[in-house]
């Protein structure tokens, strides 16, 4: 069919006039694929967020499990303190990178489509709102 119409009226179907309407259009929807592709991106970063918020918090969850069951222990033993420390030290760094990643996702509050839910403690939640 195209091939027809080229041989009809020797315009190709590519052929532009050029015209300021075409340049318009053409710009608005650039601009508008951008718009799309920039929200997309920060959707994807929200859901990355999400994930590492989700992964501090459980890894947090266990490292504290893992100090009080090493706490409730009957008889105390060297070994038992040497396990302690570690599992205290393991809950400092769980903590320190819970609270970073809940840093992060505090500052992506305003961003994105809306399409992807923001996951946070209701308190932090409660006191960002405007």
């Amino acid at each position: 069919m195209l091939f027809q119409i080229f041989n009809i009226s020797s315009i190709r179907p590519s052929y532009k006039t050029g015209t300021r309407m075409e340049l318009l259009s053409r710009a608005i929807k650039r601009k508008d694929h951008m718009r799309r592709k920039h929200l997309q991106a920060q959707d994807s970063k929200l859901k990355s967020l999400n994930a590492r918020l989700q992964t501090a918090k459980g890894t947090l969850y266990n490292a504290g499990l893992r100090v009080a069951r090493i706490e409730g222990r009957a008889a105390p033993s060297a070994t038992q303190a040497d396990q302690l420390s570690q599992a205290v030290r393991a809950m400092e760094r769980a903590e320190a990178t819970y609270t970073k990643a809940l840093h992060h996702s505090a500052a992506a509050i305003g961003t994105s489509t809306g399409r992807v839910g923001l996951l946070l403690p209701s308190g932090l939640v409660a006191s960002r709102r405007i």
